[in-house]
């Protein structure tokens, strides 16, 4: 997590943050001051929201992060993403239900909750509302789909080899991974390709190499049975799963912004976060 940031156009750097904890810790004390204005917002009668204890003006996206920052993977945040869906459902927010998908799969992947999140997504492509009119047959939401069946396959499989330290290819849910597998299209594919060249399967400070303490360089991943081979040998994890995950959301979430683009809302700000977050995409949910 430690990188010096450079805002564009300026010749500030924002120091290194060197863990999630201590980036909670100052999160915590930004929550505090919002929850005084959001106080204050109760007092004077205005519309607030009353989910997150912060002020109505605030950006949904900035308080999805802060959430996720305040809680880890812990189970406040499981129990606000699934409000987050419910509330976006009534409201009908395809995009937004969209990025709190992943970040709920992220979510489930990390506390090691697969079958959870194998039903959860599942359910999610069959449920009739998300083949809206205004997404339909466009080509972001084929993408969004195959992104969403490519999650699916990876917790299968990564439930099936927690469960036997193997991939049973006889089990009872080997038949839907697979069929899961075989509607993946290759940007779903390359983009896994390249969460393993920027990502190490397992988080550690030791300095020694291991198989699962570097990155990996995969031509690429046309077969199944390639990526079973990768799962059983660690290669493959929760923490890559994860980061992929974050690489789809980021995708729905962050505009490609240039050096020399200026920023002039907190939209843009949060681009140019994202951005920086697209560098090291192990970080994005805070778990580490």
């Amino acid at each position: 997590m430690a990188t010096n940031l450079k805002p564009p156009k300026t010749t500030s750097v924002i120091p290194p943050i060197p863990n999630a904890k201590f980036l909670r810790n100052e999160v915590n004390l930004l929550l505090n001051e919002l929850i005084k204005i959001k106080s204050q917002e109760d007092e004077d009668g205005a519309a607030a929201d009353n989910t997150d204890n912060m002020p109505s003006e605030v950006n949904w996206n900035f308080k999805v992060m802060i959430n996720r920052i305040k809680n880890g993977s812990g189970l406040l945040l499981l129990n606000y993403y699934y409000n987050q869906l419910l509330r976006l459902r009534q409201a009908e927010d395809k995009k937004k239900i969209n990025v709190i998908m992943f970040s709920l799969s992220s979510l489930l992947l990390a506390r090691q909750q697969y079958l959870t999140l194998f039903n959860m997504l599942t359910q999610f492509l069959d449920d009739p509302k998300s083949d809206s009119k205004d997404q339909g047959e466009s080509e972001s939401f084929k993408q969004l789909r195959s992104n969403c069946y490519l999650i699916i396959a990876l917790a299968g499989l990564l439930m099936l080899f927690k469960d036997n330290s193997s991939v049973d290819e006889n089990s009872i849910y080997f038949k839907d991974i697979k069929s899961n597998f075989k509607k993946v299209n290759k940007q779903s594919l390359d983009q896994l390709i390249d969460v393993l060249s920027k990502v190490a399967p397992i988080h550690t400070t030791n300095l020694s190499k291991s198989n699962t303490t570097t990155t990996l360089k995969v031509s690429n991943l046309n077969d199944l049975g390639e990526v079973i081979k990768l799962v059983q040998e660690l290669r493959i994890t929760g923490r890559i799963a994860c980061s992929l995950c974050a690489e789809f959301e980021m995708g729905l979430l962050f505009k490609q912004k240039e050096n020399d683009e200026t920023v002039e809302s907190f939209d843009d700000a949060l681009d140019v976060t994202g951005n920086e977050w697209k560098k090291t995409i192990n970080n994005y949910y805070a778990y580490e």
